[in-house]
């Protein structure tokens, strides 16, 4: 099926969604909503349309999270690319990392319908990127979030895990993300109080080898 097909069958079937307290996810050229902050969205190989629990959710946490001037955002796992447009148009700088090229196009094409795209920077690894972040979007299956490493110095983390409802039930949607990001904060922390103590028991070795001055 050709792009410009694809195009003009999603277009049909893409909803219009209002997600609370005020977003606006709409197709190419559908009508101007009254008020709210609106998100073009044309449907396409990545996820993310706007209409599933957690992309909602994500929304919200968005919304809700306190947001300082030129403050960065990193969207992990970025699909359409609708949670970094979110926060773009929201005044945050955003690295976006997703491995899918189809998905990293789509997603272009979508910055580019809301006018964001130089604050959107897409990466296709955490490799190459340097905390801190003010906050942390990660929509995606709980396997692929655990496998990896963000290199966040803060739990400012909203992520929308859709693996949680597994253990949890619907609420999951919730207590797992919850429960993640204090696990992961943890870690964090453990290793980097081993790593200090191994840096001062090193250090005291070559004191003791060096010897007093004379």
């Amino acid at each position: 099926m050709s792009n410009d097909l694809s195009r003009v069958l999603s277009r049909a079937v893409q909803p219009s969604v209002d997600v609370p307290p005020f977003w606006r996810i709409r197709p190419p050229g559908a009508p101007e909503p009254d008020g709210g902050v609106r998100i073009v969205l044309e449907a396409g190989p990545g996820f993310g349309d706007g209409a599933h629990e957690t992309t909602q959710l994500c929304l919200q946490a968005m919304a809700a999270a306190p947001r300082a001037a030129s403050a960065r955002m990193l969207d992990f796992g970025s699909g359409s690319g609708v949670l970094s447009i979110g926060a773009a148009r929201l005044g945050l700088s955003v690295d976006a990392v997703e491995i899918d090229a189809a998905a990293i196009e789509h997603a272009a094409h979508n910055a580019g319908l809301n006018g964001v795209a130089s604050s959107i920077r897409v990466h296709r690894t955490l490799d190459a990127l340097q905390g801190p972040y003010a906050l942390v979007v990660a929509n995606i299956l709980r396997p692929v979030l655990t496998a990896q490493r963000a290199p966040v110095s803060t739990l400012a983390v909203f992520v929308g895990v859709i693996g949680g409802v597994a253990t949890f039930g619907f609420i999951g949607l919730v207590i797992g993300p919850v429960l993640l990001s204090l696990i992961v904060a943890l870690l964090r922390f453990a290793e980097e109080t081993l790593a200090g103590a191994d840096r001062r028991r090193k250090g005291a070795r070559a004191a003791a080898k060096a010897g007093p001055e004379e």
